[in-house]
């Protein structure tokens, strides 16, 4: 249950961060936005030199208890080249695997990202997507909980990106962006008091890593990291408008197949550790290529965007 998930992390004093994502467009355009966008950037990031692996081994229909039917989704990365260096010396590169759940009921959305290697290490996102700019309380959080929750408003075309060694971000700028199909944009000063349409992503982040002497730093990187991406990712939504603007659902889901399979042919090419890793990414990735072309059929959604370290796009 999400509520004593919520509950428990307040008792162990982890961080808790709810950013707040203000978005030029409709709840419903960003249901395909970002759809396109997960799929696009996560070919783009398997396709890179020095880029993480990723494995897509579940992309199935799913419902969720509360929020009714969506799609589950299981990933895998492999992330070493993306930790920063303090971080690589305690992490080798065969357990630095992330795993990642995601649950696309939209307009609600859940990732939760896990290492097997650290058991005490999680972090959480929840996604509600509304068409309201100022509700102070989306996620319904407690009175304990919202005492220790802080939060980041998020300005697309204002807020800078910070750029460092393990993170390789596009360079869109919604601040010089104008879309030709939608004639939206540029975003100047003020602009989510005068732009119309308007939606706001509510991203609740729990992030833990209970291990004496290294809990606060590597909690305190996985926030910054999250908010790093979650600014990058949506100025890619904006700014891709063009290219996703007026798709049908049933459009993305081709567009979603044909990335897939671009990002799983780039996975296989990447070298691995051993060859029983190269082995087992190759199996892997051909049953995700099925799995996938099984949930499609079947009419299932697209999976939520991943969101980590290697400028993974986190949707949930």
């Amino acid at each position: 249950d999400d509520k004593w998930h919520r509950s428990r992390c307040v008792l162990k004093m982890v961080q808790l961060c709810e950013f707040r994502i203000p978005m030029p467009m409709t709840v419903e355009e960003y249901k395909i936005a970002q759809l396109y966008m997960t799929a696009k950037s996560t070919r783009l990031e398997a396709q890179r030199a020095d880029g993480a692996g990723i494995e897509v081994i579940k992309n199935e229909p799913c419902v969720h208890p509360q929020h009714g039917p969506g799609q589950y989704t299981l990933k895998h990365y492999h992330f070493h080249s993306k930790l920063p260096i303090w971080l690589r010396a305690i992490v080798t590169t065969k357990t630095a695997i992330l795993k990642e759940e995601s649950w696309n009921c939209y307009p609600y959305c859940k990732t939760v990202l896990t290492v097997d290697a650290f058991k005490k290490f999680s972090v959480s996102i929840e996604t509600h997507h509304l068409s309201q700019l100022d509700v102070p309380n989306a996620h319904k959080l407690s009175t304990k909980q919202l005492k220790v929750r802080k939060v980041h408003e998020v300005d697309i075309a204002a807020d800078k990106l910070d750029r460092d060694s393990t993170c390789n971000l596009g360079d869109e700028d919604p601040s010089r962006f104008r879309s030709r199909k939608t004639m939206r944009g540029p975003l100047k000063r003020n602009w989510q008091k005068n732009m119309r349409p308007m939606m706001c992503a509510y991203k609740l982040v729990t992030a833990t890593f209970d291990y004496f002497g290294l809990r606060s730093k590597v909690e305190d990187f996985c926030i910054t990291y999250e908010k790093n991406l979650f600014l990058s990712s949506h100025r890619q939504i904006f700014c891709w408008i063009d290219e996703w603007y007026g798709l049908s659902e049933a459009q993305i889901r081709q567009v979603e197949d044909q990335e897939m399979a671009s990002t799983n042919v780039a996975t296989l090419r990447k070298p691995k550790v051993n060859d029983h890793e190269n082995s087992s990414t190759a199996t892997t990735s051909a049953s995700a290529s099925a799995a996938t072309t099984t949930a499609r059929s079947q009419g299932g959604g697209g999976g939520a965007p991943p969101p980590f370290l290697p400028q993974l796009r986190l949707l949930a």
